[in-house]
């Protein structure tokens, strides 16, 4: 396995969003931790499962290809396959001294776990991220945080979108085994950045892809998948509410203020955003709604552009407060969500 396989994945810290600390948003975004690709991207390739009559050489084939198009699928997900409970991962790379933990779990009721341990260089990880209907609840260090729901982000698995590295595809199987109790194991060679490694995979008795580990000289990591009946997760009650995830750009400048919206990760109705003017002691001297129509106050006229119609803080928006003739005093701007009862720029924690 080469190219953006899984394995080169879990040997550099995956490029996310933020460094830590940054936050946590959809399916709370654990990217931070590369290793977390492959412990939670299952995706499903609809293949049925091999008979366990058939021989195990074409069974551990089998459910090497399943998991390498699991890996890779961002639409299948496997994960949502009846029967499946949780998958774990256990990974140790010698170079940087990481190693860790990570679960994937689904629920009953859709409600999924996301859960990491993760040691590297010193330092200890903890996180518990839940998420259900009523939006993302990430507990970290006994404190529990919540994002608000997203349309089109059902509760899910990360993947890695592309098709499995032409080298992956031609790993060579070196033995298959039916061992006591029906469970087949199979033992591929694989290349891992061009170097040689090795790529155990377990099918249990139906067939199902059971574990699979990737050995290098440098790293291991297995994962373990578990069927069965799905518990009842308890969601934490939330404390903190995190504010939308949204990057401007802007400040004051002369004749005002300007400000405009760079990325929107969790577009959300213009509604349940304001605009705030307070003084140096912080407090509010105007409010103004992100709608079309001018506004005044605090002597200054106030404007929003909604850039592509769609009712919700995008990319493209822009809004500016313009000084009125006259003296007009010097004032701060923020942009408060509604909903978080926050300002914008305030994330209490980074995760992702």
């Amino acid at each position: 396995m080469s190219g953006h396989s899984a394995a080169n994945s879990w040997c550099a810290c995956h490029a996310g969003k933020r460094e830590i600390p940054a936050r946590p948003s959809h399916g709370v975004r654990l990217r931070h931790a590369a290793l977390l690709v492959l412990i939670i991207a299952l995706a499903g390739c609809a293949q049925p499962a091999p008979g366990p009559t058939e021989e195990p050489s074409a069974v551990a084939r089998a459910a090497y290809a399943r998991f390498l198009g699991d890996l890779y699928d961002p639409d299948g997900q496997f994960a949502h396959e009846p029967g499946f409970v949780s998958v774990t991962n256990e990974a140790t790379l010698a170079q940087g001294g990481l190693a860790g933990r990570s679960l994937f779990e689904r629920g009953m009721g859709n409600v999924t776990l996301q859960s990491q341990d993760m040691h590297a260089m010193g330092t200890q990880l903890t996180l518990d991220a839940y998420c259900d209907a009523a939006g993302y609840h990430a507990a970290v260090s006994g404190h529990v945080y919540w994002s608000r729901p997203v349309a089109g982000h059902p509760c899910g698995v990360a993947t890695i979108h592309g098709a499995p590295p032409a080298e992956a595809n031609a790993s060579r199987l070196l033995s298959a085994t039916r061992l006591p109790g029906g469970i087949v194991r199979g033992v591929f060679a694989a290349t891992i950045d061009g170097r040689p490694a090795n790529a155990t995979v377990e099918a249990d008795p139906t067939g199902r892809p059971a574990s699979l580990t990737l050995q290098t000289p440098d790293a291991e990591v297995t994962m373990r998948v578990q069927y069965g009946e799905r518990r009842a997760l308890a969601v934490p009650r939330d404390t903190d509410r995190l504010p939308a995830d949204v990057k401007g750009n802007g400040g004051w400048g002369v004749g005002g203020w300007t400000w405009s919206v760079e990325q929107s990760r969790e577009p959300q109705p213009l509604t349940e955003f304001h605009v705030r003017l307070v003084d140096a002691n912080g407090t509010v001297a105007a409010t103004f709604a992100l709608t079309a129509e001018t506004q005044r106050g605090a002597g200054y006229a106030f404007t929003f552009h909604d850039a592509d119609g769609d009712g919700r803080l995008t990319a493209g928006d822009s809004a500016q407060a313009k000084a009125e003739p006259g003296e007009a005093p010097p004032l701060n701007a923020v942009v408060w969500d509604d909903w978080a009862d926050k300002d914008l720029g305030q994330h209490a924690i980074s995760l992702g």
